[in-house]
């Protein structure tokens, strides 16, 4: 995540804080929406239980009524107070239809049938099943019975036939007249059409399980794709509610397969029904869904508006960012040396400030960069116009020194005859002088203008390693190390030193520079060692932009106030009696520096000395136009 861009930064965490944020906020609203949901469901499922029960017991009371309307028929009584033997089969099939008639206004009836007193059929609107239905019924003599005396009957509901089909009955009295106590002229009996009540309860969602329940727990009605069930036990806890006389008229209950929830029938007027149970029970999956739905528009919503913000932020990150990844090419194209480079100023806000500041440093900074190039090109000038200029004159004290040498050496044997004339002290003295002060005083001239020369030859090369073309190639480092130990076996032999490498990298540099640097660390390590056995250790780091090579010994070590001193011009920091001239550090430096690198130093005394130098990873980019 450290190498995305800002924007996407930006916009990732955005995405995953809104994530987490509609997480924790859905998790919330999903508990209270479930809450409430399921109680407006709980509430909604109840009135559709009551609404059933409801339609049930309308159904039931319209045919308790229609079988009381049925009985004041006044063509049915005229039949039943006609002598057998005037009936006609004409009449009897027209008393049928008419018959039929009625039922269709009367209520949902299956059959209706007419019995004289003595019990025995008149008519009925479907004669052919009329026997069959109406004889097998638990409660038809009953019925009968009941309604010869005057009363209205309706039976409970049985499962006749080896099919177990449901059968209701209503019956009543047919009397002469229309009072109290008037003769009995025969009684009707209608069986009620039980396809009503399943017809009733298709009309409820299909996902919900629904019954109607005898008051002993055997199951009267259901869907008619559920009709197998009819005949069964119920669920337990139906049952259990329905043979408990003592329940309310509605119960809810949650479980954890969803809402149940009882209704009982209660009647209407002067028909009470026959206290069945309506059982209704709701899957979880249905009383959930309104949650899930209103969670799923909320997703869809959520998710858009992440999108959006998303998308948002990103174009604004990118707008704001403009001026900033702007403001980053400057600098680092002013760092790569192109002075010129200056950041766009394109607003007034706090960005713009940052890049009017970083132009005015830029100004200032190019500015001293100038006078840098100057004073560069004037001490390179000089140092070669210098060294140059001061060979000549050693050149002639060379010169004339030896000259004058040679002159003595001819002059001596003049002198001879000369010294012996004077007194025994003078000759001494002028012997001395002339065979030892002035050979030596000429040997002192020779040696410093030798020393001298070498200095300035010295300043000479440093000043050609500044101003030399590089030629950048792929190097490796492994293979020049490598060599550099080859040409200094026989001093790692004399000094008793093993010499660790680690796996070093292919790097871009000038083969002969880096050559040089390790040479001469690897060498100074070498030299300056005391101890036996010796050891160094050569590894490296690598980071994004460039490469760091460590050289570690187990010397004595150098003074940490004196280690800034090693990389100066003829500065000898250590053991003075070793050989050299002050200058390896110094032209390591100027080579590493080429290499758009640093070379620093630590060390304690008695610990060891730790050289680490840099180098960038594609100096042949580095614009060095103040070198």
């Amino acid at each position: 995540m450290n190498r995305l861009p800002f924007g996407q930064k930006l916009v990732l965490i955005t995405a995953l804080a809104s994530v987490t944020a509609w997480l924790l906020f859905g998790g919330a609203l999903f508990y209270v929406s479930q809450q409430s949901i399921e109680e407006q469901v709980a509430e909604f499922d109840t009135s559709l239980a009551k609404d059933l029960m409801s339609k049930i017991d309308r159904s039931l009371f319209t045919a308790y009524q229609g079988i009381q309307v049925l009985s004041q028929d006044a063509k049915l009584k005229q039949l039943l107070l006609q002598p057998d033997g005037q009936r006609s089969e004409q009449s009897d099939y027209e008393l049928s239809d008419h018959l039929e008639y009625l039922s269709l206004l009367t209520g949902p009836w299956r059959t209706v049938t007419v019995f004289d007193r003595r019990g025995r059929v008149v008519t009925s609107n479907m004669p052919l099943q009329a026997q069959q239905q109406l004889l097998s019924h638990p409660e038809l003599e009953e019925a009968l019975r009941v309604a010869r005396g005057g009363a209205i009957y309706s039976s409970n509901l049985r499962l006749v036939g080896p099919d177990n089909a449901p059968s209701l009955i209503f019956a009543a009295p047919i009397k002469s007249q229309a009072v109290e106590g008037a003769e009995v002229l025969g009684v009707i009996v209608g069986q009620y059409a039980w396809t009503v009540i399943n017809q009733i309860l298709d009309r409820v969602n299909p996902k919900l399980s629904v019954q109607v329940i005898r008051d002993d727990g055997t199951v009267i009605a259901t869907r008619s794709q559920s009709s197998q069930r009819i005949g069964n036990q119920a669920p337990a806890w139906a049952r259990a509610t329905a043979l408990d006389n003592g329940v309310t008229a509605l119960e809810t209950s949650q479980h954890s397969d969803g809402l149940q929830i009882v209704a009982r029938q209660n009647g209407y007027l002067s028909y009470e029904g026959k206290q069945w149970l309506l059982a209704l029970q709701v899957p979880r999956s249905v009383t959930m869904a309104p949650v899930q739905a209103l969670l799923g528009k909320l997703s869809l919503v959520a998710l858009g508006g992440i999108v959006a913000l998303c998308a948002v932020l990103y174009l604004a990150s990118a707008y704001l960012t403009r001026p900033i990844k702007a403001l980053s090419r400057a600098v680092e194209s002013f760092s790569g040396g192109d002075i010129s480079s200056r950041a766009p100023i394109t607003s007034n806000d706090e960005l713009a400030d940052l890049g009017r500041t970083f132009n005015h440093m830029a100004e200032d900074i190019g500015f001293y960069i100038e006078e840098l190039r100057e004073n560069n090109r004037e001490v390179r000038a000089f140092a070669y116009m210098v060294s140059h200029d001061l060979r000549s004159p050693l050149v002639n004290l060379q010169g004339f020194s030896s000259e004058i040498a040679y002159s003595l050496e001819e002059l001596q044997p003049l002198l001879e005859p000369a010294l012996t004339q004077l007194p025994d002290n003078d000759r001494r003295e002028a012997d001395e002088i002339v065979k030892r002060d002035i050979p030596e005083a000429l040997q002192f001239i020779r040696s410093s203008v030798t020393r001298m020369d070498s200095q300035i030859q010295a300043v000479l090369t440093l000043s050609r390693m500044g101003r030399r073309e590089m030629n950048w190639e792929e190097v490796d480092t492994q293979a020049l190390v490598s060599n550099v130990l080859e040409s200094l076996q026989h001093q790692l032999e004399a000094k008793d030193t093993e010499v660790t490498v680690d796996r070093l990298p292919v790097v871009e540099a000038d083969a002969m520079a880096l050559e040089q640097i390790f040479g001469n660390l690897v060498d100074n390590a070498v030299k300056y060692l005391d101890a036996s056995p010796g050891h160094i250790e050569i590894w490296c780091t690598q980071e994004r932009d460039k490469v760091t090579f460590h050289i570690r010994d187990n010397g004595p070590g150098i003074d940490p106030a004196n280690v800034p001193k090693v990389f100066e011009l003829f500065r000898r920091v250590g053991n003075t009696e070793v050989a050299g001239e002050g200058m390896g550090l110094a032209y390591v430096k100027t080579l590493v520096r080429r290499h758009g690198g640093r070379i620093q130093c630590k060390s304690q005394l008695g610990e060891g000395t730790h050289f680490s130098f840099s180098l960038a990873r594609r100096p042949s980019a580095l614009v060095r136009k103040f070198e």
